[in-house]
């Protein structure tokens, strides 16, 4: 009797050891030990992810320009390019704009002047849109033609808006240090953004300027389609990458609430 006890004892501790390594192996592949395995269920899949691609300028607002090479024309193309991209992978995209326009026709009653209503109003729709992120497309200017590459702005205080930055900023920087010369200064760094669109949006976001239109080699670039299209593919690859990485700061909370600029 006491033999026929002891081998049942055994065989439950044996039981109990195989259940516990199913536990271990479950564990290393499907959640990705020892990985953090809160961080690994905010991950979004791509038919569960809302982005919105915010072209800057448009209509009347021309943006910045060198003859015929408006701001308003490059964001638009990058971002239909980028809108493309994102929805061969299964991404859901909103757009503030799609034509040559503005939008301050969503605030009719806001702000006194079109340039306003034009920057609340996109705010607006980034809030209203239900997405999950938003990136913001402009072209850089400065009084000093040497200095060319991207910027990628962040919001204030906020870890997610700077992880997504930082991830699309090493993505652009691949793309726009492109045929150097001598003397030139390539922007390769995020920045934190003093934007209203940064500011005062409830979803984290970024906003990109692509390159610089008063520097010669970023103006050549920026006219051809071919660039544009690394830009977009550039823009796309990051923000993929921050969705699907189970170590980014993408938990998707809602920013606090921060004071109202217009720039």
């Amino acid at each position: 009797m006491k033999r026929k006890i002891t081998v049942l004892f055994l065989s439950r501790k044996k039981v109990g050891a195989g259940m516990i390594l199913l536990a271990l192996i479950f564990l290393m592949f499907f959640c990705k030990w020892p990985y953090n395995h809160l961080a690994v269920t905010q991950r979004k899949v791509p038919a569960q992810a809302t982005l919105v691609i915010d072209p800057g300028h448009g209509g009347i607002d021309g943006g910045v320009s060198r003859g015929e090479l408006l701001e308003k024309d490059i964001t638009l193309g990058i971002a239909k390019l980028l809108k493309r991209a994102l929805e061969k992978k299964g991404y859901n995209i909103k757009m503030t704009r799609e034509t040559d326009r503005d939008v301050s026709h969503l605030i009719p009653g806001g702000p006194e002047t079109r340039y306003r209503r034009d920057v609340h109003s996109r705010t607006k729709f980034v809030n209203e849109s239900g997405a999950d992120l938003f990136v913001s497309i402009h072209v850089d200017a400065c009084e000093d033609p040497s200095i060319r590459g991207a910027i990628v702005f962040h919001s204030k205080d906020n870890a997610e808006s700077k992880a997504l930055a930082t991830i699309i900023q090493n993505h652009l920087n691949k793309v726009t240090e492109t045929d150097p010369q001598s003397g030139e200064y390539f922007h390769k760094g995020i920045k934190e953004g003093d934007f209203h669109i940064l500011n005062n949006s409830t979803i984290p976001g970024a906003l990109v300027e692509v390159g610089f239109i008063t520097n010669a080699g970023d103006r050549k670039l920026l006219s051809t389609l071919s660039h544009r299209k690394k830009l977009a593919q550039a823009i796309c690859n990051g923000i993929i990458e921050y969705l699907l990485d189970p170590l980014a700061d993408n938990g998707f909370q809602d920013l606090p609430g921060l004071p109202q600029n217009d720039k």
